[in-house]
């Protein structure tokens, strides 16, 4: 995950991709209740990188549905910020009444 983090930093597209992917797998492997936080966390950052600078917003608004699933199974705070993430993306969507109901879960 860190390696995912830099890579965003430097606007590494492929790299950060490809470290994304290779956390979730590995963190897949991992019992989902040790690793739902962290999986949360790696699909919310996969999420904002689709939904701005990759240019895939439908991709992104799926990874951010992904991620609320399993930040559901982690926390309320890992919840409210999945719900953040997918009220923003719709926002950047143009889908205000999509936006307006996250807000509303949240």
């Amino acid at each position: 995950m860190l390696r995912a983090k830099e890579a965003q930093k430097g606007w590494a597209r492929e790299e950060f991709v490809q470290s994304c992917t290779t956390a979730l797998e590995e963190l897949r492997k991992a019992p989902p209740e040790s690793a739902a936080e962290q999986r949360g966390e790696v699909l919310d950052l996969l999420a904002e990188a689709e939904t701005s600078w990759l240019g895939e917003p439908d991709k992104g608004l799926e990874r951010y549905e992904e991620a609320l699933a399993v930040a559901r199974q982690a926390s309320a705070a890992a919840q409210a910020k999945a719900l953040k993430g997918l009220y923003l993306a719709h926002l950047r969507h143009g889908s205000l009444d999509a936006a307006c109901e996250r807000a509303q879960e949240a």
